[in-house]
């Protein structure tokens, strides 16, 4: 479903996301916690986005669907 409950566009759909669903995947088969080069950090460079976002991937704060 394109859009939530709340009425705005969810994952993929929203034109600010800065990851895809594939993108998410793969970091979240990669991700090693404390890893200098598969920590949160590392991808978060790897994949183009802030720290924080990638931790909130990684934690299912966002993307919980995927």
């Amino acid at each position: 479903m394109a859009y939530e409950k709340r009425g705005y566009a969810s994952g993929e759909q929203n034109p600010n996301a800065k990851l895809s669903v594939a993108q998410v995947r793969q970091a979240r088969i990669l991700h090693v916690p404390g890893s200098k080069t598969r920590g949160c950090t590392a991808l978060a460079r790897r994949f183009g986005v802030s720290q924080p976002a990638m931790l909130d991937a990684l934690n299912r704060v966002t993307w919980r669907d995927v």
